[in-house]
């Protein structure tokens, strides 16, 4: 950002053009400054104009000619007049020596096109199409002109008086804002040394901080962090300084932390020591911490405020010389432990806010609040101020404490407090981290948009009717429902705009009445506490079911019965009106008691000096639409797993992932677009980037291939579940290795091979749940009374269903099973594709179907490839059992859901997704993952164009699956055709031998017999359907290419 050099006063051979504007009615003389890239306004002139001044971040202003300026604070739609004529624009604020306001080149580009006519002495601007022309002033600015040294020697030489003038700021570091009032200036220099560095280790005190252990404990030792090149440099120049500033020193402790550096606010480093292991081992203590809201609650009445900020306050806490040792750390140069309090220690803020309520416990809630190196003396006028201040800065000085000026302010009349704007006034919301709510992008993940209601929830209590206005943008949170709509625009820009102007709550008077209006409705409970009219807070709560049934009366004293739970500590020993809707309440006291609530409601008004009086619900709008807000989520929390922590620990010894991290948290333009990060964990296509830790890589395979949800997968599918949640570097062969080496699958798994005979696969179904094939898993152990299992399996989508049944089973119990879990769920099918058992086979089952209008077809007899399917299927469902009740088989009724679960969450290759996603729409979940964002659904208007495409591509996929399970069979399979009267031998299992009466030792018969002619050719699809054989027996005589073998006729012999 650029300033002209005329535009802070300094001389120039040119005219500067400049026009008389008004803002809130008070005239300003604005310089037309095409030369500035930004517009500008005097911070005085704003003051006296009334502008809206909202600090934010410090910006740097470059001068012409050399020089910086810093701009801490904005004026947002600033509205002026000018030539009659209404605008708005931005303006940034600065010190101006000459002028009230610079429309700069941003102004002029919104304006444009603009023209100057210096004879005429007139400026000319564009608003919306139409040319404006208005007057303006060209002079020379009659300011002290720059001498250069030259002339200013010559000047001397001629006698010219001349005088030197030396300017010594000594708060130099103080911030910008109001200055200073003279008599706290003059207090101010009187403990000037308080400001300054400490030159020594601090005192010992009777709270130097002590490491208590759990009995037993091992000291720990971590080796240290590896660190990047280029923090090497940062890294030895801290650890210098700290042992120059005797901070820490050398050591040959057994205890060992490893450090690492963390970037800071101001992009400067700061020296963090990881005590995680040795805080596991601590002794926590139980000092209580202050609660923000109790603090402010004290700040009634106070007119001016001072805030001292002390410096690296931890630092200036001795370590209890025993405990010293268990401080050591280690880095590459070295061993070294601290010889003051570090960060990082678990008891630190305990010993810190305890070190502070020692020294100033005869003052606290009276003229000073602590919030560990926060402290903020309050005051009701300047001479009680003064007064104030001068015993917290002699306490300091006594005990040897240090503060730092650039953090401090004094005697102002509002201050920035613990996340608050405190004044005279009341306390009112940071315009800080409101500026960052207004200008906060669209969230376009669930995580981006917590991250958003987090902050803002942080002021709801400034908000009237928060929970109505969240409630669709809390809705998103809920797990698959982040589906952007217009509804969700309005909600995030209401909110926006109530947050940028949230009234300023009253801070309580404790020698005023309370107020408290309640109400209740269907939904909720609502209540508001107030002084003179004026809000202190708000709260609303939704109602349970339970709690949502009672009477109106009930409801009407639930809400005053909560509303006294939460302001209690505001309450007890004051006067209290309480006003409600509920008339009958006001006479509670000479109720019978005979609901439970009534009398819950009656021990706690027995606290108050209390008083109940009739508003009407017309007259108590506040509380009634309180009441009225509908269930939010406030407490937005995320589990996250325990590998969580390792993963982010191993990138710590990868130098590759910590080169992409150094590039990402600095936004290089070396960085891959493909790789983000956030709350410390790397992504790559959004995918979790796993570090070079060949532990957690196996740790991870593990839990998701011998787990329940993994069920000992085979490669293809416990690579795809791996890979569907993380990334990296040979995770296929890494996966490959377990899967190979896993035992359990070396035991229980099936070894397969290839069969001869060119494939045929069935043709491929429309739509889901039309064509499916069933079978039987026989030969259970008894398991809860269950022996079977039928499956059932979609053939579009390859969903399945599996059904436990008691064995023996009948037609009508497989039928009723199948109309519970198969047609209740998904409609009688077209077609059921099933083998030849006998409740197949049976008329009552075949009349039950042709009723229903479904279409049954057998697979060929004693070839069950023909419904490979189910088969597949059937040794998946085995092998996941046998797997998981190794021990226990049978428990093995309590696996089948989970069964079912694992197999239709698997990553199929003919669909190239799982069938829950093919049937579903959206992709299953697996396992829970760090407050991280994930993946996102499609708007719900597009879901049905969507889910037909899913449908086409499911249907594409299965096409190319079965071409390409064609491609690579038949590469190992011969193509035998046969004709109408060719003589071919029959392929005959042992057990199928029965049926032509052979008994003995079947293992000894034939391989093939015949030789039989060939009658008849059957379209390939339709080979399943039953054929009749004349002969002293019958049996089915449908036969699959691979299980015939063309006869050789001998010529020679014929």
């Amino acid at each position: 950002m650029f300033i002209s050099a005329h535009a802070i006063g300094h001389q120039l051979a040119v005219p500067t053009p400049t026009a008389i504007i008004y803002i809130n009615g008070k005239r300003a003389v604005a310089l037309l400054d095409s030369g500035s890239t930004s517009s500008f306004i005097n911070q005085d002139f704003a003051v006296k104009a009334n502008c809206q001044l909202l600090p934010v971040k410090g910006r740097t202003i470059a001068v012409a000619g050399g020089g910086k300026l810093l701009s801490t604070a904005v004026v947002p739609n600033c509205e002026f007049q000018m030539a009659k004529l209404k605008l708005t624009h931005n303006f940034r604020v600065l010190s101006l020596p000459s002028h009230d306001v610079i429309l700069g080149y941003d102004w002029m580009t919104v304006v444009s096109p603009v023209s100057f006519n210096i004879p005429e002495k007139q400026f000319s601007f564009t608003k919306e199409g139409k040319q404006t022309v208005t007057t303006a002033v060209f002079n020379n600015s009659d300011n002290i002109k720059e001498v250069p040294a030259e002339e200013m020697n010559k000047l001397l030489d001629k006698g010219v008086e001349g005088f030197l003038l030396q300017v010594h700021n000594i708060l130099m570091e103080a911030p910008e804002g109001t200055p200073t009032p003279p008599q706290i200036q003059k207090l101010l220099l009187q403990y000037a040394d308080l400001f300054e560095e400490p030159k020594e280790l601090p005192p010992k005190r009777a709270l130097d901080h002590t490491i208590p252990l759990v009995p037993g404990a091992t000291p720990p030792h971590v080796r240290p962090y590896r660190v990047p090149q280029h923090q090497k440099q940062e890294m030895e120049d801290q650890i210098r300084k700290l042992l120059a500033a005797h901070l820490i020193r050398h050591s040959q402790s057994p205890y060992a932390a490893p450090v690492l550096l963390v970037k800071k606010k101001d992009s400067s480093m700061r020296l963090c020591t990881d005590f995680r292991k040795l805080n596991s081992i601590t002794v926590k203590n139980k000092f209580p911490i202050p609660v923000i809201e109790d603090l402010l609650d004290e700040l009634h009445g106070a007119k001016y405020f001072s805030k001292i900020d002390l410096r690296s306050g931890y630092h200036q806490i001795r370590m209890y010389p025993e405990d010293i040792q268990k401080t050591a750390f280690r880095t590459y140069l070295g061993h070294f432990e601290y010889l003051v309090m570090p960060f990082g220690l678990s008891n630190a803020p305990g010993t810190f806010q305890a070190l502070m309520n020692s020294i100033f416990g005869p003052y606290l809630r009276k003229f000073v609040l602590v919030f560990f190196d926060d402290i903020l003396i309050y005051s009701k006028s300047l001479q009680e101020h003064k007064e104030h201040l001068q015993i917290v800065l002699q306490l300091l000085k006594e005990h040897q404490l240090f503060a730092k000026m650039s953090k401090c302010v004094f005697a102002v009349q509002q201050v920035e407090y613990l996340g608050h704007i405190i004044s005279e006034k009341g306390v009112a919301t940071d315009p800080k981290k409101i500026l960052a709510i207004a200008e906060w992008p669209t969230p376009d993940s669930v995580t981006k948009l917590r991250s958003f209601l987090g902050l803002a929830g942080y002021y709801r209590r400034f908000i009237k009717g928060y929970g109505m206005i969240c409630r669709p943008l809390h809705d998103l949170l809920k797990k698959g429902q982040f589906l952007w709509k217009q509804e969700h625009d309005q909600a995030f820009a209401q909110l926006q705009k109530a947050l940028t102007t949230a009234p300023i709550l009253a801070l309580p008077n404790f020698s005023l009445p309370f107020v408290l209006e309640t109400d209740a409705s269907g939904k909720g409970i609502g209540a508001v506490l107030m002084q003179q009219g004026r809000p202190i807070a708000y709260y609303s709560s939704s109602l349970c079911p339970r709690n949502a049934a009672p009477s109106t009366y009930e409801k009407e004293a639930l809400a005053i019965l909560e509303a006294l739970k939460k302001w209690r500590h505001y309450l007890l020993g004051n006067e209290l009106i309480i006003k409600t809707d509920q008339q009958s309440l006001k006479f509670i006291t000479d109720q019978k008691i005979t609901e439970g609530v009534q009398h819950k409601l009656m021990m706690k008004l027995l606290e108050f000096n209390f008083k109940i009086q009739y508003k009407k619900g017309s007259e108590n709008r506040v509380a009634d639409a309180l009441s009225r807000l509908l269930p939010s989520c406030f407490a937005m929390s995320a589990v996250t797993p325990v590998w969580a922590e390792d993963l982010i620990s191993s990138y710590q010894n990868d130098p590759v992932s910590q080169q992409l991290m150094e590039q990402l948290l600095l936004k290089q333009p070396s960085a891959d677009s493909e790789y983000t990060i956030h709350a410390g964990i790397i992504r790559y296509k959004g995918k979790i980037l796993v570090g070079n830790n060949a532990a957690l890589r196996t740790k991870l395979i593990q839990a998701l291939h011998s787990s329940p949800v993994g069920g000992h997968s085979g490669v293809r599918a416990t690579y795809q579940r791996i890979k569907n949640i993380f990334h990296w570097p040979g995770l296929k062969q890494e996966v490959e290795k377990f899967t190979a080496a896993c035992p359990i699958c070396q035991r229980a798994k099936h070894e397969h091979c290839l069969q001869p005979g060119l494939l045929d696969p069935l043709p491929v179904a429309d739509m889901a749940w039309q064509h499916v094939t069933m079978d039987f898993i026989e030969g259970l152990p008894n398991s809860q009374g269950k022996e079977v299992i039928m499956v059932v399996v979609d053939r579009f989508t390859k969903y399945a269903h599996f059904i436990p049944l008691a064995h023996p089973y009948s037609v009508l119990t497989v039928a009723q099973a199948f109309v519970d879990q198969i047609i209740r769920l998904h409609g009688p099918p077209k077609l059921i594709i099933s083998d030849r058992d006998r409740i197949f086979t049976s008329k009552l089952w075949r009349d039950i179907f042709q009723a229903l209008k479904v279409e049954l077809r057998y697979s060929t007899a004693y070839h069950p490839q023909t419904d490979g399917q189910t088969e597949r299927v059937n040794q998946c469902l085995e092998t996941y059992l046998r797997c998981m009740t190794t021990n226990e088989p049978k428990k093995w009724m309590s696996w089948v859901p989970l069964a079912e679960y694992w197999y239709n969450s698997t990553y199929h290759t003919a669909l190239k997704m799982s069938p829950f996603q093919a049937l579903y729409g959206f992709p299953p979940p697996l396992i829970s993952e760090p407050a991280i964002p994930g993946p996102e659904d499609t708007e719900a208007q597009e879901f049905l164009s969507s889910k037909q495409h899913m449908l086409e591509q499911i249907k594409d996929n299965l096409h190319k699956a079965q071409h390409r399970m064609k491609h690579y069979a038949d590469m190992k399979r011969v193509e035998r055709t046969f004709e109408v009267g060719d003589l071919v031998y029959l392929k005959m299992a042992p057990y199928r031998l029965a049926a032509f009466g052979f008994r003995g030792a079947l293992k000894l018969q034939n391989k093939f017999y015949g030789p039989f002619m060939i009658s008849q050719k059957i379209v390939p699809w339709e080979k399943g359907k039953q054929g009749e054989h004349e002969g002293p027996c019958e049996f089915h005589c449908v036969e699959e290419t691979c299980g015939l073998l063309r006869m050789v006729c001998n010529c020679a012999r014929g």
